[in-house]
């Protein structure tokens, strides 16, 4: 994997964006960013 890949691999996969809340950009496109921000929310 060439280094681009594997930033873009990272950013999506693993880093956690402020601008959403602190949930990765691949939770957030799969739709499963609204039940861990629901859980947040009840802890």
């Amino acid at each position: 994997m060439s280094d681009p890949q594997k930033f873009v691999c990272w950013h999506d996969q693993e880093h956690t964006h402020g601008s959403l809340k602190f949930v990765m950009q691949a939770q957030r496109h799969t739709g499963r960013d609204a039940a861990i921000l629901a859980r947040r929310e009840t802890a």
